[in-house]
Order: C-alpha cells, then sequence, then structure tokens
C-alpha cells in the first residue's frame, strides 16, 4: 500500500476513514476488520505531513480503543509528531489506557503531566482523579514496576501537579500495596502525604497496621504506634489489629517440644493490652473467675519475651473515662486467645458451660456475638475441646444443639438470627479435630455429615484438610481420591495442597503423581465421599472397638433438648433421627480413638469407656493416672 500526501486532499481521507468507522459500527464488522482500519489510521498517520490530517474525534477514540498498550505508544507518538489536535477527553483516554498497563505507568504519567498544562484542566475531577487512581494501583497479578514507574515516584509526581486525592481513594490505593506485600511503598506514599500537609485519619493508620500485621514487620509496627500514640488516635480497629498481631506472633514463634499448647501463649499479654484500652465488664461476663487477678499477675517471662510484648507492656493505658466499648471482633480475640491457653480438659469444659449457660439465658452480650459473627463463638470453643481425649464427644452434642436450635428459630422466624446452623467453618473444624488425632474414619464422617445433615458444600480449606489427615496416616491412594474429590468439586490445588502431599516419603509421592493420572481417567462420585474413597464409610460401620461401649452414658451427656425459641416447635420429620445416627458414629470414632491411645500407651484394651487422657493432642509419653475424681468432675461441669 502507497500513500502520497501530496497527490490526495487531505479532506478526502478524513472523510473516508470517518464513513469507514461509522459502516464498521453499523455493520458489527469483525474484530479483524476493526483491526484494519486501525492499522489505517496508524499507516496514515505514520506518512502524513504535520497539520496535514485532523482526524474526527470518533475516529480517534475507536482507534484508541482498538490498538494495545505497545501499539498505543506509537500512535502518540506519531499524533505529537503530525501535530494533530486532540481533545483533553481524548488525551485523558489514551492516559486511562497506559494507566491499565503495569508496563505503561511512565507513558500514562506523561501524558497527565501534558494534560496539566492545558488552561482550566482540573486534574482533580472525577474522570481525571479515577485516571490518577488506576495509575497508582497494581492489578492482583502485575509485576511492581521500578525507576520512574515506582508508584511512590508516580505519586510524588502527581502531588506536584496538583493532585489532591480524597482519603477514600488514598485508603484504598495504601490497601493496595499492603495486601501485595509492598509495605515500604505505603509507607513511603504515607510519608509523601506528610509532607504536603495531608492530615490522614485512623482509617489509614489501620491500613497500615494491618499491612504490618500481615508482613509481621515490627519496625513497621512500632513506628505506627508511636505515630497513632503522639496523636491519640486510638480506635477500636487499630486496638483490635494490634491485639490480632500479637495473637498471630505469639502463634508463629517456634516453641521446643511444642505441643498442642504453648506455654508462652499470648492470653495475658493480650488482656494487659485489652484492659489499657476497653472496659472489662462486657469480657467478664464469659469468666466466673476476676479477670483482674488476670491482669496483676506476672509480666511475661524474660525468656517469652519478644518485641511484640515489648511493646505491648509499654503502651500507657487510657483514663477509665477514655475506656471503649469491646466490638464483637475484640472479644472474640481474646476468646479464642483465652482458649489457646487452655491445657486441662476441666477448664475448657467449664468455659464451654459458661457460654452454653449465657447463650442460653439471652445474655445481650453473648448474643450480640452470635448475630455479628455467625458461628464464630461455637468454632473457638469446638476447635479446643478437640483437643483433649475427655471432651472429643461434647463436639456433637454442641452440634446438635446448634442445629435443633437453627431449625427451630427458622421455623418460628424464617430466619436465622440468634441461632446460626453450622457453618463451612465449623465442619472443617471438626474435620480438623479427627485430623489431628489422626483417625481419617472420623474426618471421612464429618465430610459426609456436612453434606448430607448441613447440606454444605466443602471449600478448599476443607478438602486440604481431608488430604492432609490421609497423609499423615500414610494413605496414598486415600489423599489421591480426596485429591479427586476436590477437582470434581471445581477447586484447583494451592500451597496447602502442595504441603499436605509434602507429609508423604519422596517414593510415596511419585506414586500418588502416578495414581492421579490413573484416577483422573475414572469418573467419581461427589455425592457420596465415603464410598468415593474407597469404602472408609462402609468399613467404620461393620467396625466395633473390641470390649468398648461405642456410647457415651447418658448422665453423661449435656442435654439434647435446647432451648425453645418462641413457640416450641417439633424438629422436621426425620432430623431427629439423623441427628442420632450422627451422634452415635460419633461415638464410635471417639471410643476408637480412645482404644488406640490405650494400646500405644500399653494399657489394656479391654476396659470400660472412660474419659481419662488428660494430655494435650500431640503428647507422645504414656497416660498418667487420672486425679482422684477428676473424671467425675469433667462430666458434671458438663452435662447440667
Amino acid at each position: 500500500m502507497t500513500f502520497d500526501p501530496g497527490r490526495c486532499p487531505n479532506y478526502i481521507l478524513e472523510d473516508v476513514v470517518y464513513l469507514l468507522f461509522r459502516s464498521l459500527k453499523s455493520l458489527q464488522s469483525s474484530k479483524e476488520r476493526e483491526n484494519q482500519v486501525a492499522e489505517l489510521v496508524m499507516f496514515l498517520l505514520e506518512r502524513s505531513p504535520p497539520r496535514y490530517l485532523v482526524f474526527d474525534p470518533h475516529v480517534l477514540h475507536e482507534t484508541i480503543r482498538l490498538l494495545d498498550p505497545n501499539e498505543l505508544v506509537h500512535f502518540y507518538e506519531a499524533v505529537k509528531q503530525t501535530e494533530q489536535p486532540l481533545h483533553s477527553n481524548t488525551l485523558l483516554h489514551i492516559a486511562s489506557r497506559f494507566a491499565k498497563s503495569s508496563a505503561h505507568k511512565v507513558n500514562a504519567a506523561d501524558v497527565i503531566c501534558s494534560l496539566t498544562e492545558i488552561p482550566d484542566f482540573d486534574i482533580n475531577a472525577p474522570a481525571p482523579a479515577s485516571v490518577c487512581t488506576s495509575l497508582l494501583t497494581l492489578g492482583e497479578s502485575d509485576p511492581f514496576p521500578e525507576g520512574q514507574g515506582e508508584p511512590d515516584e508516580l505519586f510524588r509526581v502527581l502531588l506536584e501537579r496538583g493532585f489532591r486525592p480524597n482519603l477514600l481513594g488514598l485508603t484504598a490505593l495504601m490497601r493496595n500495596f499492603c495486601v501485595r506485600g509492598h509495605l515500604d511503598t505505603a509507607w513511603k506514599i504515607f510519608d509523601l502525604l506528610l509532607q504536603h500537609n495531608f492530615e490522614p485519619d485512623a482509617h489509614v493508620f489501620s491500613i497500615l497496621l494491618n499491612g504490618s500485621k500481615n508482613s509481621f514487620d515490627i519496625p513497621s509496627t512500632r513506628k505506627l504506634i508511636e505515630i497513632v500514640f503522639s496523636r491519640g488516635a486510638w480506635t477500636e480497629v487499630i486496638v483490635d489489629e494490634f491485639l490480632h498481631l500479637m495473637f498471630l506472633h505469639n502463634e508463629a514463634q517456634p516453641e521446643e517440644r511444642r505441643r498442642q499448647r504453648k506455654a508462652n501463649n499470648a492470653w495475658r499479654p493480650m488482656l494487659q493490652v485489652y484492659a489499657k484500652f476497653y472496659k472489662l465488664a462486657p469480657l467478664q461476663r464469659f469468666f466466673k473467675f476476676p479477670l483482674e487477678n488476670v491482669i496483676a499477675g506476672r509480666d511475661v517471662l524474660p525468656r517469652h519475651e519478644t518485641p511484640i510484648t515489648n511493646l505491648a507492656a509499654a503502651l500507657r493505658p487510657q483514663p477509665e473515662h477514655m475506656l471503649m466499648n469491646p466490638t464483637s471482633n475484640t472479644l472474640l480475640l481474646l476468646l479464642a486467645a483465652h482458649a489457646r491457653s487452655i491445657n486441662h480438659p476441666v477448664t475448657i469444659s467449664l468455659c464451654w458451660r459458661r457460654l452454653h449457660f449465657l447463650l442460653g439465658g439471652e445474655d445481650p452480650v453473648a448474643v450480640r456475638l452470635i448475630k455479628e459473627k455467625g458461628t464464630m463463638i461455637y468454632d473457638i470453643y469446638i476447635r479446643a475441646l478437640m483437643q483433649f481425649q475427655e471432651t472429643l464427644w461434647v463436639p456433637m452434642r454442641i452440634l446438635r444443639y446448634m442445629i435443633m436450635n437453627a431449625e427451630r428459630e427458622k421455623r418460628v422466624t424464617g430466619g436465622n438470627i440468634r441461632h446460626p446452623f453450622p457453618s463451612v467453618h465449623t465442619w472443617t473444624t471438626l474435620l480438623n479435630g479427627f485430623k489431628n488425632h489422626n483417625h481419617v474414619g472420623g474426618a471421612v464422617s464429618v465430610l459426609r455429615m456436612m453434606m448430607e445433615l448441613g447440606n454444605i458444600r466443602p471449600n478448599l480449606v476443607t478438602w486440604n484438610a481431608l488430604i492432609k489427615a490421609f497423609a499423615r496416616v500414610g494413605d496414598v491412594r486415600g489423599a489421591v481420591r480426596v485429591m479427586r474429590l476436590l477437582e470434581q468439586a471445581g477447586f484447583s490445588s494451592d500451597d496447602r495442597t502442595v504441603e499436605a502431599f509434602s507429609i508423604l516419603p519422596r517414593e510415596r509421592r511419585v506414586e500418588a503423581i502416578r495414581l492421579l493420572e490413573e484416577l483422573r481417567k475414572e469418573p467419581i462420585d461427589l455425592a457420596d465421599p465415603g464410598a468415593a474413597l474407597g469404602g472408609v464409610r462402609a468399613r467404620l460401620e461393620t467396625r466395633r472397638p473390641l470390649g468398648l461401649n461405642p456410647a457415651v452414658p447418658p448422665s453423661n451427656r449435656i442435654p439434647t433438648r435446647p432451648r425453645p425459641v418462641g413457640a416450641l416447635q417439633p424438629p422436621p420429620p426425620g432430623l431427629e433421627e439423623q441427628l442420632n445416627k450422627a451422634r452415635q458414629e460419633w461415638d464410635r470414632h471417639v471410643a476408637e480413638i480412645d482404644r488406640k491411645r490405650r494400646a500405644s500407651s500399653g494399657n489394656e484394651v479391654n476396659m470400660p469407656y472412660r474419659l481419662n487422657d488428660r494430655r494435650p493432642l500431640g503428647s507422645r509419653a504414656g497416660h498418667p493416672s487420672p486425679r482422684p475424681g477428676a473424671t467425675r468432675r469433667i462430666l458434671s461441669v458438663i452435662s447440667d
């Protein structure tokens, strides 16, 4: 194709190109045809002398839309060389296209800078401000720009050109960097704001603290706490983020011969920080012992001190009149830390009994936790109860309590506010409990109950936990079958899946890869996980531990009749029978775990079912003899 500007009047070319674009729109032409016309525009611009062509704004807009960012760079250069007049909206459209490409952020900044030289152009108007926000935002999979394209450098350029972001856009921008692990960039932007006399609010502080928490960046945390302290900017969100950091940081600390319960738990330091900012009364409702005694107790032992505990100890308490009311999130954090610190089944039994009493009595604080956070309070105690041999049977009773009350409330009110059904997290917590006891059959039973009783679809976390349960006992085929169920459910493996399979020895992992390729050729039934996992369900239903009574004595159970919601309503047909069958199956698994523990410790197998294994999960020492009356006390505190 040839073109000689000297032999062709410019207005003919302009009209022909305009008509081509209009015809493409009216005829709904293919993408290929549209690209050909866009290429024609580029061809003409590259071969035209300055000021020869003046294309219609519609032509320019459509051309910009059709070109990819690399082609758009050449288009913009050609437009500048030919001195093609561009409206500010057209330039803004070019900047927007560049801003959304991580490799062309600098080009976008150049276009925006040229726009600011146009009289009456307002960079803080909604459309330009939106482009500026896109310029500073990184996509989830975008590489991090370097040099002049670094976000803080681009932000500095925009500020010098008069950009004044609102706090909403600013916090979204800083959160974008924190979530993607670029905390240092978020801090650079924060420092630039201070240099340009912006006044950050508490929400900005909470985002930086959240980023510091997720990165376990202690110097960043200390810097932010000092800023918040100097400004007196404490809020519930900031304190809660710091409490959560204390909990997570403590969990990440290594401990020699670690059992399920850590010796250097975060309960007391977190409670001491809580008391400096919050009223104690709402939290005190969940405990029968005075929390003041815990607060006044000894500080963290020197060998357990960390920069976080030292920072927490240095915080000054707020005056009494400035103490805040704790949020539901605050209370759950403290209750979770306390449950994590418990190292005896009697203690966790007393805690559950207290919560059961508060919920039954419609305590306003406990009810608020349920309304705002759903099953989370149940999940905390279920996880703790699943750690000890004596209390393994209790979570099934809690599950029954939740389902029966939820059904009654739904039938009376049409919804579930005070009595939620067990969530996917609740079921996964139960499954994890059996996994930690190396009891695959119990984990598979929970999965089936989850799908049949709970009518809940397992998520990726649930499948990964079940894969890990099989891997821990060396069952390669079972782990691979769960992997097939995971794929059948529409999920893809993640780092946790790989971590679960890495438990297997190297040669078994090779075998797992081979088996997975074979099983991918076979159909698998997601509706019956027990059958899909190779008959685990059938084996469990026909096997009965020697000499053990599979059911816990009725006198040792939590009452199965919960308090009614409104008028007493009968449960749906068949629900009672389903729950009874589930309870009996659960008790068989508990008895099986008890039998294996006794056999591994050298004790006699054929003995009555008793709750006397006081070891935290993970301990390999022999079973200590129960203290006189210990078992009776455990049962009495749970079963009133």
